[in-house]
Protein backbone atom coordinates (compact mmCIF):
# COMPACT_ATOMS: atom_id res chain seq x y z
CA UNK A 1 0.00 0.00 0.00
CA UNK A 2 3.37 2.39 0.70
CA UNK A 3 4.30 1.95 -2.70
CA UNK A 4 1.06 2.55 -4.33
CA UNK A 5 0.83 5.84 -2.34
CA UNK A 6 4.36 7.22 -3.08
CA UNK A 7 3.81 6.45 -6.50
CA UNK A 8 0.60 8.18 -6.35
CA UNK A 9 2.29 11.06 -5.02
CA UNK A 10 4.93 11.53 -7.36
CA UNK A 11 2.73 11.02 -10.30
CA UNK A 12 0.65 14.11 -8.56
CA UNK A 13 4.16 15.94 -8.33
CA UNK A 14 4.84 15.19 -12.07
CA UNK A 15 1.15 16.39 -12.97
CA UNK A 16 1.57 19.82 -11.04
CA UNK A 17 5.46 20.04 -12.59
CA UNK A 18 3.99 19.70 -16.16
CA UNK A 19 1.09 22.71 -15.40
CA UNK A 20 3.58 24.86 -13.94
CA UNK A 21 6.18 24.40 -16.78
CA UNK A 22 3.19 24.76 -18.99
CA UNK A 23 1.35 27.60 -17.69
CA UNK A 24 5.03 29.48 -17.18
CA UNK A 25 6.06 28.65 -20.82
CA UNK A 26 2.61 29.53 -22.59
CA UNK A 27 1.58 32.88 -19.94
CA UNK A 28 5.28 34.29 -18.69
CA UNK A 29 7.01 33.38 -22.11
CA UNK A 30 9.31 31.43 -19.95
CA UNK A 31 11.57 29.65 -21.84
CA UNK A 32 12.49 26.06 -20.01
CA UNK A 33 14.81 23.77 -22.00
CA UNK A 34 16.90 20.67 -21.22
CA UNK A 35 19.04 19.49 -24.25
CA UNK A 36 17.73 15.97 -25.32
CA UNK A 37 21.12 14.45 -24.66
CA UNK A 38 20.85 15.43 -21.09
CA UNK A 39 17.71 13.71 -20.72
CA UNK A 40 19.11 10.63 -22.83
CA UNK A 41 21.73 10.27 -20.88
CA UNK A 42 19.70 9.85 -17.19
CA UNK A 43 17.54 7.48 -19.24
CA UNK A 44 20.66 5.21 -20.41
CA UNK A 45 21.60 5.46 -16.71
CA UNK A 46 18.42 4.27 -16.08
CA UNK A 47 18.49 1.37 -18.55
CA UNK A 48 21.77 0.41 -16.81
CA UNK A 49 20.40 0.54 -13.40
CA UNK A 50 17.32 -1.35 -14.30
CA UNK A 51 19.28 -4.54 -16.63
CA UNK A 52 21.91 -4.40 -13.39
CA UNK A 53 19.14 -5.10 -10.83
CA UNK A 54 17.65 -7.35 -13.13
CA UNK A 55 20.68 -9.20 -13.32
CA UNK A 56 21.27 -9.37 -9.78
CA UNK A 57 17.92 -10.63 -8.86
CA UNK A 58 18.38 -13.51 -11.95
CA UNK A 59 21.50 -14.53 -10.15
CA UNK A 60 20.16 -14.56 -6.50
CA UNK A 61 17.12 -17.05 -7.84
CA UNK A 62 19.44 -19.02 -9.82
CA UNK A 63 21.30 -19.79 -6.74
CA UNK A 64 18.30 -20.90 -5.16
CA UNK A 65 17.22 -23.22 -7.30
CA UNK A 66 20.86 -24.89 -7.38
CA UNK A 67 20.66 -25.15 -3.77
CA UNK A 68 17.60 -26.28 -3.71
CA UNK A 69 18.08 -28.94 -6.27
CA UNK A 70 21.49 -29.58 -4.59
CA UNK A 71 18.89 -30.23 -0.87
CA UNK A 72 16.96 -32.40 -2.58
CA UNK A 73 19.44 -34.67 -4.32
CA UNK A 74 21.05 -34.83 -0.94
CA UNK A 75 17.37 -35.82 0.78
CA UNK A 76 17.24 -38.25 -1.90
CA UNK A 77 20.82 -39.96 -1.66
CA UNK A 78 20.04 -40.06 2.31
CA UNK A 79 17.29 -41.65 1.72
CA UNK A 80 18.22 -44.23 -0.02
CA UNK A 81 21.32 -44.71 1.84
CA UNK A 82 19.51 -45.55 4.49
CA UNK A 83 17.22 -47.54 2.56
CA UNK A 84 20.15 -49.64 1.73
CA UNK A 85 22.15 -49.63 5.11
CA UNK A 86 19.65 -49.39 7.79
CA UNK A 87 18.75 -53.33 9.08
CA UNK A 88 16.18 -52.16 11.48
CA UNK A 89 12.81 -51.85 9.24
CA UNK A 90 11.12 -49.37 11.89
CA UNK A 91 13.87 -47.24 12.08
CA UNK A 92 14.76 -46.98 8.51
CA UNK A 93 11.35 -46.04 7.68
CA UNK A 94 11.75 -43.49 10.08
CA UNK A 95 15.07 -41.99 8.63
CA UNK A 96 13.69 -41.80 5.25
CA UNK A 97 10.17 -40.47 6.52
CA UNK A 98 12.46 -37.34 8.26
CA UNK A 99 14.44 -36.87 5.71
CA UNK A 100 10.88 -36.04 3.26
CA UNK A 101 9.62 -34.05 5.81
CA UNK A 102 12.75 -32.51 6.79
CA UNK A 103 13.15 -31.69 3.34
CA UNK A 104 9.45 -29.78 3.18
CA UNK A 105 9.76 -28.22 6.50
CA UNK A 106 13.25 -26.16 4.89
CA UNK A 107 11.11 -24.98 2.17
CA UNK A 108 7.96 -23.97 4.25
CA UNK A 109 10.28 -22.25 6.28
CA UNK A 110 12.18 -20.39 3.69
CA UNK A 111 8.83 -19.18 2.61
CA UNK A 112 7.83 -18.28 6.04
CA UNK A 113 4.53 -20.22 6.13
CA UNK A 114 4.97 -22.12 9.46
CA UNK A 115 7.29 -19.45 11.07
CA UNK A 116 5.53 -18.92 14.38
CA UNK A 117 4.14 -22.84 14.61
CA UNK A 118 7.40 -23.87 14.35
CA UNK A 119 8.81 -21.48 17.17
CA UNK A 120 6.47 -22.79 19.45
CA UNK A 121 7.04 -26.75 18.48
CA UNK A 122 10.66 -25.63 19.11
CA UNK A 123 10.14 -24.51 22.22
CA UNK A 124 8.04 -27.38 23.69
CA UNK A 125 9.50 -29.98 21.81
CA UNK A 126 11.51 -33.06 23.41
CA UNK A 127 14.55 -33.74 22.48
CA UNK A 128 15.18 -36.09 18.86
CA UNK A 129 15.86 -39.16 19.77
CA UNK A 130 18.81 -40.92 17.91
CA UNK A 131 17.98 -42.40 14.90
CA UNK A 132 21.05 -44.80 14.61
CA UNK A 133 23.06 -42.68 11.78
CA UNK A 134 25.79 -44.19 13.24
CA UNK A 135 25.38 -47.53 11.80
CA UNK A 136 25.28 -45.38 8.15
CA UNK A 137 28.15 -45.57 6.02
CA UNK A 138 30.26 -42.36 5.80
CA UNK A 139 28.89 -41.74 2.45
CA UNK A 140 25.37 -41.23 4.14
CA UNK A 141 27.83 -38.89 6.88
CA UNK A 142 28.31 -36.41 3.79
CA UNK A 143 25.04 -36.32 2.35
CA UNK A 144 23.87 -35.12 5.43
CA UNK A 145 26.61 -32.63 5.59
CA UNK A 146 25.31 -31.88 2.13
CA UNK A 147 22.16 -31.36 3.43
CA UNK A 148 23.47 -28.81 5.94
CA UNK A 149 25.32 -27.00 3.40
CA UNK A 150 22.39 -26.57 1.21
CA UNK A 151 19.55 -25.44 4.12
CA UNK A 152 22.82 -22.78 4.95
CA UNK A 153 23.30 -21.32 1.77
CA UNK A 154 19.07 -21.33 1.45
CA UNK A 155 18.91 -19.49 4.46
CA UNK A 156 21.30 -16.76 3.34
CA UNK A 157 19.79 -16.22 0.26
CA UNK A 158 16.05 -16.15 1.98
CA UNK A 159 17.42 -13.89 5.18
CA UNK A 160 19.96 -11.55 2.97
CA UNK A 161 17.83 -8.07 1.45
CA UNK A 162 18.72 -7.64 -1.62
CA UNK A 163 20.85 -4.19 -1.96
CA UNK A 164 18.88 -1.08 -1.20
CA UNK A 165 21.87 1.38 -3.05
CA UNK A 166 20.86 0.32 -6.74
CA UNK A 167 16.90 0.71 -5.50
CA UNK A 168 17.41 3.97 -4.31
CA UNK A 169 19.36 4.92 -7.58
CA UNK A 170 16.85 3.50 -9.84
CA UNK A 171 14.07 5.41 -7.83
CA UNK A 172 15.85 8.90 -7.87
CA UNK A 173 17.05 8.82 -11.40
CA UNK A 174 13.24 8.05 -12.49
CA UNK A 175 12.04 10.82 -10.52
CA UNK A 176 14.77 13.08 -12.08
CA UNK A 177 13.35 11.84 -15.55
CA UNK A 178 9.81 12.40 -15.36
CA UNK A 179 10.10 15.77 -13.42
CA UNK A 180 12.72 16.66 -16.76
CA UNK A 181 10.99 15.13 -19.13
CA UNK A 182 8.41 18.36 -19.40
CA UNK A 183 11.45 20.37 -19.59
CA UNK A 184 12.85 18.51 -23.16
CA UNK A 185 9.81 18.49 -25.16
CA UNK A 186 8.69 22.09 -23.84
CA UNK A 187 10.51 23.63 -26.93
CA UNK A 188 8.99 21.19 -29.69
Amino acid sequence: MELRRQTFYLWLANVCAVLLVSLLHDFRGIEFYINDSEHSAILTFLALLVAFRCQQAYERWWEGRKLLGSLNNASRSLASLAAAWVTDANRRERIIMRTIVFFWFVIDTLRAEFADEAREQQATAAPAPRLGLWEIAVDEQLKAAALVDALGGSERIARTPMPRGPHAMLRVFSAVWIFTFPLAISDE
